[in-house]
């Protein structure tokens, strides 16, 4: 109705369907967080050049289903519409959608964020298990380095719990872990560290070829 049209003209129409969305797994007590959250930063990029799609209405609604894709699956339907509609994609916007693999694997690992740090990729979590889990094997070491903790409670903190100040949420309480996975210094080299990072942190990308030593 006209409330609802107002509601989307004010925030934007994909922003309203994010809150939408939001709203609906809130409902359903689903997580509410998405996998665009996660930021990727290890020094490779991508992109949907003109070349490839001359439309920018198109290349901008292509830039934003790659971005709001929150399995490998759908992720897969959005390369498999592109490629009908566009034709094979350059190796630039391939990395697009690599990069988008190995943001959503990491979100179902519960990463915040993934860097390259020097020679090591690190990433921000809760909880560290699942992502030491996925790198178990990977050629390399992984080590976990927890936050140090204040040897005694805060005292504001105790007595606002007393007078009944209610408590943070469980998210805003929990801990940044930083799980360290440092690969061979060749597996830095071109494509190899996002090859090795896409089969790692999804299962069924894992039948691809691995990367020489």
């Amino acid at each position: 109705g006209p409330e609802q049209s107002g509601h989307i003209a004010a925030v934007g129409y994909d922003m309203y369907c994010r809150l939408l969305e939001n709203a609906v797994r809130e409902l359903r007590n689903e997580p509410t967080r998405d996998p665009a959250e996660v930021t990727v930063d290890i020094g490779i990029t991508g992109a949907l050049p003109r070349t490839y799609i001359a439309s920018d209405t198109r290349r901008m609604e292509a830039y934003r289903r790659i971005a709001r894709a929150r399995t490998i699956d759908e992720l897969a339907r959005v390369e498999a519409d592109l490629k009908d509609a566009y034709g094979d994609p350059p190796q630039i916007a391939q990395r697009l959608v690599e990069l988008a693999q190995v943001r959503i694997g990491a979100f179902e690992h519960g990463a915040l964020s993934v860097a390259l740090v020097e020679k090591d990729v690190v990433f921000r979590t809760h909880d560290p298990d699942p992502l030491v889990r996925a790198l178990e094997g990977a050629k390399g070491t992984v080590r976990v380095v927890r936050p140090v903790l204040p040897d005694k409670p805060v005292r504001g903190a105790d007595l606002g719990s007393q007078r009944g100040v209610p408590a943070a949420p469980a998210h805003a309480q929990a801990q940044v872990i930083e799980v360290f996975y440092r690969p061979p210094e060749n597996f830095l080299q071109g494509m190899t560290l996002l090859t090795v990072l896409r089969r790692r942190l999804n299962p069924s990308l894992r039948a691809e070829p691995a990367p020489a030593a």
